[in-house]
C-alpha cells in the first residue's frame, strides 16, 4: 500500500478495493475477535485501520447501506496519511 494510491473519499470502487484487499476474520482469526479489536480503535498500524475499515464495510452490508463505509473511510484516510508517509 502507498500513500499515491489510496482512494479518494467519494471513489466507492476504489474503497471497496481496498476494503477487499484485508479479511479482519482471518487475520484475527475469528469474527469475534476481528470485531473487538475494531471497536478499540487504535489506529496505530495499517492492521489497525484496514481491520476497522473492513469491519466497517461488513456492519454497512448487514445493514444494507453504503454510506458507512464512506463515512468509516473518510474519518481513517488522515491516519492511513499520516501511517504511510
Amino acid at each position: 500500500m502507498k500513500l499515491e494510491n489510496l482512494p479518494k473519499e467519494d471513489d466507492w470502487d476504489a474503497i471497496l478495493k481496498l476494503v477487499q484487499s484485508f479479511n479482519g476474520y482471518l487475520y484475527f482469526e475469528s469474527f469475534e475477535e476481528s470485531s473487538r479489536q475494531a471497536k478499540l480503535k487504535k489506529r496505530k498500524t495499517l492492521i489497525d485501520l484496514q481491520n476497522e475499515l473492513f469491519n466497517a464495510y461488513r456492519a454497512g452490508n448487514h445493514l444494507g447501506e453504503k454510506t458507512n463505509l464512506l463515512y468509516a473511510y473518510a474519518e481513517l484516510k488522515p491516519y492511513f496519511e499520516r501511517l504511510l508517509r
